[in-house]
């Protein structure tokens, strides 16, 4: 049985989210540089100025530990369906910001993330495609994407003028 559940994500949320994406997009280098604070800061600060406040076109969801009574927060997914308006904006609806706590990973959490933001898409925003960017490099979570039914995607510029590859999957 799982031991955590998925709610939707509270800005007071945002600080321990901020945490468990520094632990998971930073290298070990950059976590334990004498700027590590202040890249935890700008994190935080970049979840702030993007958090949804009722769009329905926007949500982020957080997993919760349940086992414990501390309800710690352990996941974290963000999707966005707003139009995109510039150049450099993935394709929507798109999935940003999949972390798992390092001490919580390979228990389902993030295929859990996932389900919920694919439902969000099919039964709220009616769409039939769901795209994420991941690094080529990370090859544990492009692994997990394909055997989801996620693909790669041709992009002009992810990939392109980055190390990321973009994935999208048929909702159908």
């Amino acid at each position: 049985e799982k031991s955590f559940r998925i709610r939707n994500c509270k800005y007071g949320d945002l600080k321990a989210v901020s945490k468990i994406i520094f632990a998971s997009f930073y290298n070990e280098q950059m976590r334990k540089s004498p700027f590590s604070s202040f890249l935890e800061l700008k994190e935080l600060d970049r979840l702030q100025s993007n958090f949804p406040y009722n769009s329905e076109k926007h949500n982020m969801f957080v997993a919760i530990e349940t086992s414990t009574e501390d309800k710690k927060i352990i996941g974290f997914v963000d999707i966005d369906a707003r139009p995109a308006t510039r150049r450099i904006d993935p394709p929507r609806p798109y999935m940003s910001d999949l972390a798992v706590h390092p001490d919580y990973r390979r228990q389902g959490i993030a295929l859990n993330l996932i389900e919920t933001c694919e439902t969000i898409a099919r039964e709220q925003l009616s769409a039939n495609e769901m795209y994420i960017r991941v690094e080529r490099e990370n090859y544990i979570a492009v692994q997990m994407y394909e055997k989801i039914d996620y693909k790669p995607q041709q992009h002009e510029i992810f990939g392109v003028e980055d190390t990321t590859v973009l994935l999208h999957k048929s909702l159908d």
